[in-house]
């Protein structure tokens, strides 16, 4: 039987926004908002968050998570990679449910704009490619082969990528994107098996850049507000 499991990661200790993962956004803890979307999504079978912090999981729990247990600390510090709470998150569960699952997917709390509909899609997008992992990508604004640079060893700046073509427009350069934060879809043996997103064959599903912002500090935080609002007074009208 096909299983797809819901991960929502939030460790108590963010740094450039303290309490993060929990502050309000126009009323809601910010987790809920993932939280409340992953459980409307009729494709995935179960919701759960992975935290070293009680009040994070009380909260989650408030608003109709699972949290099995508490991550251990050590895999919540600034430098823990990702992939290593992912992997815990597959052990875990594993180790608690003896039929295991087919689909694992992050839904990351800096993502509260994520639309239904796109997960829904990037799902489908998942299941019907041959790829090891989906990730949600977003044209953009900049790219290194026109408009951006780095420092070289003499402090003079050189463009990322250069290339025996003079690129004079953005236009004309290859397509770039970012990478989102709205969504992660893989196999729990992909990352076991691996130690890192790129390690394998990846795909990305192109999403709007309205609703793929990701909340890293104060002024994305109220720029999410600012949109969260516009919308709803926009379908008001």
């Amino acid at each position: 039987m096909n299983k797809t499991i819901g991960f929502i990661f939030a460790r108590g200790g963010s740094k450039k926004l303290i309490r993060k993962n929990i502050k309000p956004l126009n009323g809601l803890p910010l987790i809920a908002y993932s939280i409340k979307l992953a459980l409307e999504i009729n494709e995935i079978d179960e919701v759960i968050v992975s935290t070293d912090d009680q009040e994070i999981a009380d909260i989650s729990i408030k608003f109709g998570a699972k949290v099995p247990s508490l991550r251990p600390k050590e895999l919540a510090q600034d430098t823990t990679p990702e992939w290593d709470c992912w992997k815990h998150a597959v052990l875990e569960y594993n180790k608690l449910n003896n039929q295991g699952f087919n689909t694992f997917i992050s839904l990351p709390c800096t993502s509260p704009l994520r639309m239904k509909g796109d997960i829904i899609q990037m799902l489908k997008y998942y299941e019907l490619n041959d790829f090891d992992l989906v990730l949600g990508v977003t044209p953009s604004s900049r790219s290194p082969y026109f408009n951006m640079v780095r420092t070289k060893d003499d402090g003079s700046l050189e463009k990322i990528i250069n290339t025996q073509e003079n690129v004079t427009r953005r236009q004309d350069s290859p397509k770039c994107f970012d990478i989102t934060t709205i969504g992660y879809i893989t196999s729990p043996e992909y990352i076991l098996d691996n130690n890192n997103i790129f390690d394998g064959r990846i795909g990305g599903y192109e999403i709007s850049k309205e609703s793929s912002i990701d909340i890293d500090d104060e002024i994305d935080f109220k720029i999410a507000e600012f949109l969260q609002v516009s919308d709803k007074n926009d379908k008001k009208v």
